[in-house]
């Protein structure tokens, strides 16, 4: 009785585990991430990157790995290029950001 107890206890401990890897290979992301690299793939930083829903807006620079996040919850954004480091052109584009926190791409020129 003893034997089948710690193989339970075994079989158990492997699901677990197993359950755990799932739930983190699936974590969704919790931050829009606004991703900026040059014509060549290369990121860019120090661009300020305007953030807004229908009520609020957010600033933000990217960093050295060309990154700037937002910490929002899902909903309706809009991404603007407020200023770009000089030796690029202006960009006055109006991004949509998706329904749910991921990371959207902009290219300068």
């Amino acid at each position: 009785m003893r034997r089948g107890k710690q193989i339970l206890a075994v079989v158990m401990t492997l699901v677990m585990a197993v359950c755990m890897l799932c739930a983190c290979g699936s974590k969704k992301p919790t931050s829009y991430e606004v991703y900026v690299t040059d014509s060549n793939g290369s990121p860019v930083s120090n661009v300020a990157i305007q953030f807004c829903s229908d009520t609020e807006c957010m600033t933000g620079t990217t960093g050295e790995d060309g990154v700037a996040k937002f910490d929002r919850e899902p909903g309706s954004y809009t991404i603007r290029v407020l200023n770009v480091p000089e030796g690029f052109a202006s960009d006055s584009t109006e991004y949509s950001a998706p329904a749910e926190p991921d990371r959207v791409t902009i290219v300068l020129q």
